[in-house]
């Protein structure tokens, strides 16, 4: 694999393999992995934290400007994520965030912002960003782009089974969820979930972890 600065965006909807499969390769490749979400989530927890309004556009846009990824060098992964100096890495996955996180992450000054962080990150070290909009608007240029996509139905599935078993959610639940968050995430007026017209399109229906990845390895090399 040569040494040059590689740019590898997996956009997809939610639960379509993209952070397993972006892991996975930024492990193989031995570069940096970024789940954008991270950041909105981060955000969503200072929100809670601090008491602020999901449509506060002015004081979530200060407090967006506080945010800092740390990285691992050992494994390239996210290690840990600041909001206003302090760690909020442990409380990204509570159900609050979960359910405040869609709105927050619709506002565009807020996009810009960690956007603008993302692209930051992206100058100095190679990097696999994983989100909605890396190929068609984080990383424009990237080196490599790919989507993935799934059916619902199969989506929620592979969320369903992914909750601990002392959760009270129902399979129909998650899938209304993964529904809904579609709905919200590809008719949003900023960004909008949807493939590059130069990614490479994978459906992973019928794909473990191990074949994706190697289908995008292989592109990566092929190029």
């Amino acid at each position: 694999m040569p040494n040059n600065h590689l740019t590898i965006a997996i956009d997809g909807p939610v639960a379509s393999g993209k952070t397993v499969v972006g892991k996975e390769v930024s492990k193989i490749l031995k570069i940096r992995f970024l789940d954008t979400g991270i950041m909105y989530r981060a955000l969503s927890v200072a929100a809670i934290n601090e008491t602020i309004s999901p449509y506060d556009e002015i004081e979530l846009s200060k407090v967006a400007k506080t945010i800092v990824v740390e990285f691992d060098s050992t494994n390239n992964l996210a290690k840990s994520i600041k909001v206003n100096g302090y760690d909020v890495t442990s409380s990204l996955r509570n159900p609050e965030v979960n359910k405040l996180v869609s709105t927050i992450s619709k506002i565009p000054e807020i996009r810009e912002i960690l956007v603008t962080n993302q692209r930051e990150l992206s100058k100095h070290h190679s990097i696999i960003m994983v989100g909605r909009d890396i190929g068609t608007n984080v990383l424009k240029s990237a080196s490599h782009k790919f989507y993935l996509e799934a059916s619902p139905d199969i989506r929620a599935q592979r969320r369903f089974s992914e909750l601990n078993s002392s959760s009270r959610i129902t399979l129909d639940q998650v899938l209304k969820d993964i529904k809904h968050r579609d709905t919200l995430d590809s008719t949003r007026s900023h960004a909008p979930l949807k493939k590059a017209s130069d990614a490479t399109l994978i459906n992973t229906d019928y794909l473990n972890i191990e074949q994706t990845v190697a289908i995008i390895l292989k592109s990566i090399k092929c190029r």
